[in-house]
C-alpha cells in the first residue's frame, strides 16, 4: 500500500512539473480580438508561468502608441523600471502579494510596421506564483485597447 502511495505522488508530482507545450488559450481564433487569438500560456504554478500576445494596431505611429501604453501601465499599477522611446520598449513589475519580496515581470515592445505599430507584450510569474490565464489576457487586451482608442 505504501508503495503505491509513494507511486501516485511520484506521478502526480511529475504531471503537475511538465510544462507541455505553449499553449493558445483559445485556439479556434475565429473573429476574436488580435490580443486574444495571439494569447499564448506557456508553464504552471509549480515552475513557473510565461503569458504572451501581440496585435497589429492600425494607423497609430510607434510614438503614439509608445506614450499610450505607458500611461496606461503606471496608471494601472505597475512600477515602470526601464523604458526606451527610441527601441519602442517597457519593462515593469509588480509586487507579488505574499510574495515575500518577488515581483513579476512585465515586457512590452513596440515596432513600427509602416503606419501602424505592433505592440507584444509578455508577463511571467515565477515558482509558487498563479495568475488566471483570464485575467492576464483580459489585462493584455486592456493595454491593447488603450493603444488603439
Amino acid at each position: 500500500m505504501k508503495k503505491i502511495i509513494t507511486v501516485s505522488a511520484l506521478i502526480l508530482m511529475t504531471g503537475c512539473a511538465s510544462t507541455g507545450s505553449v499553449k493558445n488559450v483559445n485556439e479556434d481564433g475565429g473573429g476574436q480580438k488580435p490580443c486574444v487569438k495571439n494569447f499564448t500560456h506557456e508553464g504552471n504554478m509549480v515552475l513557473g508561468s510565461t503569458f504572451k500576445t501581440n496585435a497589429l494596431i492600425e494607423n497609430v505611429s510607434k510614438k503614439s502608441a509608445f506614450e499610450k501604453v505607458s500611461k496606461y501601465v503606471a496608471m494601472d499599477g505597475w512600477h515602470i523600471t526601464y523604458s526606451d522611446k527610441d527601441l519602442g520598449i517597457i519593462s515593469g513589475s509588480q509586487t507579488v502579494s505574499f510574495g515575500e519580496g518577488k515581483s513579476a515581470p512585465l515586457n512590452i515592445l513596440i515596432n513600427a510596421k509602416g503606419p501602424d505599430s505592433e505592440i507584444s507584450i509578455s508577463f511571467s510569474t515565477s515558482m509558487g506564483v498563479y495568475s488566471p490565464s483570464e485575467s492576464v489576457m483580459n489585462n493584455f487586451c486592456k493595454m491593447v485597447n488603450s493603444v488603439a482608442n
